[in-house]
């Protein structure tokens, strides 16, 4: 959860700089249509997660919210600046319950509140580092350079979340106990 959440984080702290050193306007728009993309999406398919499993929307998540990181990045114009921002909060809606769907799935019912505060933990760190880690990725690298890095936060949130789904997909031996928080 942390990773996937450098997108949200470097869009908020970083798409206005973007924005401005390329002299577009428009980036009200553009943050206007992550959000509206973000709400929308939530709205609609917020059921997903249960119906077709967390893994699964989780990774068609993460695939679109890096396109759409991927998609600012290139951007020749706002407008398409536009279309990145809105693929991203598509992308990023749907993280967050298809991944809590999965956590709460694997702890004891004794320990769901407990689970899901150290998952909430993940995703505020993921927040409160996005920033600043993009902003050194800026200062050291460029601009430029910070939604690409977020792209790659979130691959790897992708491979992470592959291999969780491959090894939760086990069935449990005789001698593991079922885990917990």
């Amino acid at each position: 959860m942390a990773l996937a959440s450098a997108g949200i984080g470097t869009i908020s702290a970083f798409l206005p700089l973007y924005y401005n050193r390329h002299g577009w306007s428009g980036v009200g728009a553009a943050l206007t249509a992550f959000g509206l993309a973000y709400i929308l999406m939530r709205l609609i398919f917020g059921g997903l997660p249960d119906r077709i499993g967390g893994f699964n929307v989780a990774m068609a998540s993460l695939a679109t919210e890096t396109l759409g990181l991927v998609t600012i990045w290139w951007a020749p114009t706002p407008g398409i600046g536009v279309t990145g921002a809105t693929l991203t909060g598509l992308g990023y809606s749907l993280i967050f319950p298809a991944f809590g769907i999965e956590a709460l799935r694997r702890v004891s019912t004794q320990n769901r509140g407990l689970a899901l505060g150290a998952y909430l933990a993940c995703f505020d760190l993921g927040i409160a580092m996005a920033g600043p880690a993009a902003g050194m990725i800026a200062q050291t690298f460029g601009l430029r350079t910070v939604f690409p890095a977020a792209a790659g936060a979130a691959i790897l949130a992708f491979v992470l979340t592959a291999i969780t789904r491959t090894t939760s997909n086990r069935p449990l031996s005789k001698s593991q106990p079922m885990q917990s928080a």
